[in-house]
């Protein structure tokens, strides 16, 4: 199982001040915790701990994950409904029903402008956030200098090469590699 990457920098209650206005979160119990500027965060009420890291819905969740077979088994649903042999395609989920997307020629751009291929309707999505390139069989990830970044498989990623059940998540979105 692949490690998540680090979590953020966290605040020490005993000796460090919150830098600006927001809610912090435990390190051990996620218990969240409002600071404004200036305050010292005090023990965590709920587990006594004096470690915070900042709280934000733009980072995806550090903690490690198991296994994941049954949240996803849709992933494996949606390929079924594919013809074999067809072009690698990116699947996602949301509230509303299972999206099964081809890739756009050799270039695919998704994030939250109108001009990408894969529009992402969401704020954790930036305008123009990653790049899928085809070639010559192999798809590439790119991140396209986004607030947020790419995550594959749990790792923060500029460029890395993708394979059939990769997970990708952009902003809050988690995008799925099928390779039918």
């Amino acid at each position: 199982m692949a490690l998540s990457p680090a979590p953020p920098p966290a605040f020490t209650a005993s000796n460090e001040l919150a830098q600006q206005r927001g809610t912090y979160v435990c390190v051990l119990c996620e218990f969240p915790l409002p600071a404004e500027q200036g305050d010292v965060l005090p023990e965590c009420p709920n587990c006594g701990e004096t470690q915070f890291r900042p709280a934000s819905m733009f980072q995806p969740d550090f903690a490690v994950r198991g296994d994941l077979t049954e949240e996803h088994e849709w992933v494996e649903e949606a390929r079924a409904t594919l013809p074999s042999g067809g072009a690698p395609r990116l699947a996602y989920r949301d509230d509303e029903a299972v999206h099964v997307l081809p890739l756009h020629g050799t270039l695919t751009r998704i994030g939250r402008s109108p001009a990408a291929h894969i529009l992402l309707d969401d704020p954790t999505v930036s305008r123009r956030h990653a790049m899928i390139a085809f070639d010559d069989g192999s798809l590439t990830v790119f991140d396209d200098r986004s607030l947020n970044g790419v995550y594959l498989n749990g790792e923060r990623v500029e460029q890395a090469t993708l394979t059939d059940g990769d997970e990708i998540v952009i902003g809050c979105v988690h995008l799925f590699v099928i390779e039918p």
